[in-house]
């Protein structure tokens, strides 16, 4: 495999790890939003 198909390669994933983190992100702070509010009308 050549550099240039290894760079490629490593840009797609990086692209496709970056969505991720940010849809995991979005997905941690509204359920941690949600437990607090939760955590909140319990006491």
């Amino acid at each position: 495999m050549s550099m240039e198909d290894w760079a490629k390669r490593l840009d797609g994933f990086l692209e496709f790890n970056g969505m991720n983190r940010l849809w995991g992100w979005e997905k941690l702070v509204r359920s941690r939003q949600n437990f607090m509010r939760a955590d909140q009308s319990d006491a």
